[in-house]
């Protein structure tokens, strides 16, 4: 357990949010910003359009991080490349990708056994699903990473550290999407894992990727779904 414990912890030693002036003003000031900004698009009837409105949480913190934190994009979690490695990232992509289809499987297993039916398969023409692709898989990753974890998980970091930042950044996304009628236990794990992934890489576009290839796979997986109850 503890050798568990190191691998996800591990990752964690040097995280963004760091080098904020030492000052708890400052520090809650910035964590205020943070909660109207996404307190904005969590209760704006958005949904994934306009895709301006939904970025303007991102692009209002951004000067404020940037002056806060001195520009310093390894504080600011937007460096271009993650600290242990694209490698590393791919292999830890897979495995975390496979644990998030685990717990879904657990859930949605348990459901059925009490009695919850299976959705209706998605039955639309070719062109939504591209424009679903567009949206899940280049528009949401972009906005929702960009307000999720760095408008929501730098002022946590600096307040009040890593595991506090990660739990509430993955609370919030979940609750995003319960808002949005579509509630399932693979929204607080990719939460998670997204939240994660940020603080451990220091980048992201980790997180971006990560949330991009799951998307797909949601989508893929009801193409196929909606294939197999039709045929």
């Amino acid at each position: 357990m503890r050798r568990v414990w190191g691998r996800i912890d591990g990752p964690l030693g040097a995280p963004p949010g760091g080098g904020l002036v030492e000052s708890r003003g400052a520090r809650v000031g910035v964590a205020v910003l943070a909660a109207v900004l996404v307190g904005f698009d969590f209760a704006a009837p958005f949904g994934f359009e306009p895709a301006w409105a939904r970025s303007l949480p991102f692009v209002l913190a951004l000067p404020v991080y940037g002056l806060g934190w001195g520009w310093n994009a390894e504080a600011l979690g937007l460096r271009l490349r993650p600290r242990q490695g694209w490698g590393w990232w791919v292999r830890v992509g897979l495995v975390l990708g496979g644990l998030v289809l685990v717990v879904v499987g657990v859930v949605g297993g348990i459901g059925l056994l009490v009695g919850v039916e299976l959705p209706a398969p998605v039955v639309a023409p070719w062109r939504e699903w591209v424009e679903w692709f567009r949206q899940a898989c280049l528009q949401a990753p972009l906005v929702e990473e960009g307000t999720y974890r760095f408008v929501l998980c730098l002022p946590l970091l600096a307040l009040l550290g890593r595991w506090p930042a990660i739990l509430g950044s993955a609370v919030v996304f979940a609750l995003l999407h319960v808002r949005y009628g579509v509630a399932a236990p693979d929204n607080f794990a990719g939460g998670f894992v997204f939240a994660w992934s940020y603080v451990a890489s220091g980048t992201l576009v980790v997180p971006i990727l990560m949330h991009a290839c799951g998307n797909l796979f949601v989508i893929g997986s009801q193409a196929v779904y909606a294939w197999w109850m039709g045929g």
